[in-house]
């Protein structure tokens, strides 16, 4: 029995591997719980060295999986440039926007609805399937997806703009609380407020041209129904965490974009005053 018990505490059995590798699974894991909940204002990174001490196959996997994580989390906190969210209902002219935005400025803007539909129409994509039907439903994508498809894009873009506007996000409470969790960074936001009837005549007109899956009447009565349901929500949120501006969307493309401008020049200078 003696023998037995040595062979256990010193780490030759097989169980005694396991109880080994749980404890140090389990210490990883509050490590990282810990750094999210206080917004990366501390570094437990050595914690993660307890990995070696992970050998069963089964634990490993979850091992990795915390340590992905975890990394893609720090990533975020080296997101250095300001953050605007530009908000506001289907055919509000976010888009629009954002294309006379990238032509005047240094800024990267990111349209979230463009990435979404980027993978879903990906051969490769394990989400391509659930994007699409989330898509043709009007049905809002999961947060956790959203920052994985951003995060990868801002990565791979490599840009060195001083502010980065994301169209078309938050759309939920899920998604900002998300966003503020993973990259700990306060925003500013625009909202564009329009008619439902001018979102709906805008829409109409862009389905003429447009190839987008979910550009069609019975779509676009969805994606009003979606918006106007959780944007209390995310507008009550986003006042309340930064500076936020209300843009009478209503008017002709020039006016919109001329009451958008100033904010943005404000935005950058705010960022670059930041960086020195």
């Amino acid at each position: 029995m003696t023998e037995l018990w040595l062979e256990f505490e010193e780490g030759k059995t097989e169980a005694a591997r396991i109880v080994e590798g749980i404890d140090a699974l389990e210490c990883m894991d509050q490590a990282v719980v810990y750094e999210r909940r206080n917004r990366l204002q501390k570094d437990l990174a050595g914690f993660m060295r307890l990995e070696t001490k992970i050998e069963v196959p089964q634990l490993r996997k979850w091992a990795d999986h915390l340590l992905r994580e975890r990394n893609d989390m720090w990533a975020g906190k080296t997101l250095e440039v300001e953050v605007l969210f530009l908000i506001g209902g289907p055919g509000s002219g976010k888009g629009t926007i954002c294309d006379r935005l990238t032509q005047e400025f240094d800024c990267l803007c990111l349209s979230v609805g463009n990435l979404l539909r980027e993978e879903a129409k990906s051969e490769t994509s394990p989400f391509a399937d659930f994007i699409n039907d989330s898509l043709k439903n009007s049905v809002i994508v999961p947060a956790d997806l959203t920052l994985k498809l951003i995060h990868r894009k801002m990565t791979s873009l490599q840009s060195e703009s001083t502010l980065l506007v994301l169209d078309g996000f938050p759309r939920s409470l899920d998604q900002i609380s998300a966003f503020e969790e993973k990259f700990s960074k306060p925003s500013s936001t625009i909202l564009l407020e329009c008619s439902e009837e001018a979102m709906i005549e805008r829409l109409q007109k862009r389905s003429e041209t447009s190839s987008r899956i979910d550009d069609n009447v019975g779509s676009f009565r969805r994606r009003l129904k979606t918006f106007s349901t959780e944007n209390a929500l995310v507008e009550e949120h986003l006042k309340s965490s930064g500076p936020f501006w209300k843009i009478d969307a209503s008017g002709t493309a020039e006016e919109v974009y001329a009451s958008v401008q100033g904010i943005i020049q404000q935005s950058i200078y705010k960022a670059v005053k930041a960086q020195e």
